[in-house]
């Protein structure tokens, strides 16, 4: 028994040796990898795409501001219609600290129970610790 916990042991001590050389040579790696061109083109490339969806977003939100400040609920083109949709309305918490213990979950910490917040509001009882707002999102089919 005791020559098998030997060999075990040796053979886990060459492992860990293998192991050790290994993560050495993907250190090696991934520091040669980082130090190449090929890694300055790819840190470029996600830099130029994150700038794109970047200006993709602005673009969507410039259009999606235009139609509501207008009161425009869909714009045709020949082959593009934009809708601007209303979200379904959310609470948003003002003062946590006056929020009434019935308005509270118990789990393993408080949470705020928005969704018997909104009842209440739809309710019409006095909330003067929340409020009710409203987002927009831009939908772009194609025709």
């Amino acid at each position: 028994m005791t020559d098998t916990l030997q060999t075990n042991w040796e053979n886990i001590r060459t492992l860990q040796n293998q192991r050790a050389s290994a993560e050495l040579q993907l250190a090696n790696l991934q520091e040669e990898l980082h130090n190449s061109e090929l890694w300055k083109k790819i840190e470029e490339k996600q830099k130029e795409v994150r700038e794109l969806n970047d200006r993709e977003i602005a673009m969507k939100d410039s259009i999606l501001a235009w139609m509501i400040a207008n009161w425009l609920k869909t714009v045709e083109f020949t082959n593009q219609r934009f809708t601007a949709k209303q979200n379904p309305w959310s609470v948003n918490i003002i003062d946590e600290e006056m929020i009434p213990q019935n308005f509270k979950k118990l789990q393993t910490k408080v949470v705020v129970d928005k969704t018997a917040i909104k009842k209440a509001i739809q309710a019409w009882e006095e909330v003067v610790w929340a409020e009710v707002t409203y987002g927009y999102s831009l939908v772009i089919t194609p025709r």
